[in-house]
């Protein structure tokens, strides 16, 4: 089994090589600009600045908080049948818990894979929760038509979850 060291290297490393694609992409060139202290102005009395974030980087958040949680609870049910103090039940239902974990995971990365290439998205994120599946596409305008095929080949891959399609404009 994968030891947690070894998750949460795997983790570090990929947020760096995120965090540096983003630096190197982003668009003022990868300059920094450094104020220094008599340059601060307070913010009090005006309204708080909220960092907007474009669809890619929203997207592209979502999906590390998302894979985050999953590889943590991942390794939880690894620890759980690599334990010597749970039981066979225990055991056999985190390692059931975990292959469904893994077919979710393949489900979704397989329905946003379809869904762009079938409509010519920008880029696809599907959630799964308990009970309900949320389909997010980045485009300008989002047909009726286009919104019930997607909800129609989602119910067919997820089973009889409720389907909701939201969109976010580009850039």
């Amino acid at each position: 089994m994968i030891k947690k060291q070894t998750v949460w290297l795997l983790t570090m490393v990929s947020l760096l090589v995120v965090l540096s694609v983003y630096y190197m992409t982003s668009p003022d060139g990868g300059e920094m600009t450094f104020l220094e202290e008599n340059n601060w102005n307070s913010a009090e009395g005006e309204d708080p600045v909220v960092s907007k974030l474009t669809g890619d980087e929203l997207f592209s958040s979502i999906r590390l908080e998302k894979e985050a949680t999953r590889d943590e609870r991942m390794e939880e049910l690894s620890a759980v049948i690599s334990s010597s103090s749970a039981t066979p039940e225990e055991k056999d239902e985190a390692l059931a818990a975990l292959e469904r974990e893994k077919e979710l995971q393949a489900k979704e990365t397989t329905m946003e894979d379809s869904i762009a290439s079938t409509f010519d998205y920008e880029d696809v994120l599907i959630q799964s929760g308990e009970e309900a599946v949320e389909v997010s596409v980045i485009t300008d305008q989002l047909p009726k038509s286009e919104t019930r095929e997607m909800m129609q080949m989602v119910a067919e891959e997820f089973g009889e979850e409720d389907v909701s399609v939201k969109y976010q404009p580009s850039k």
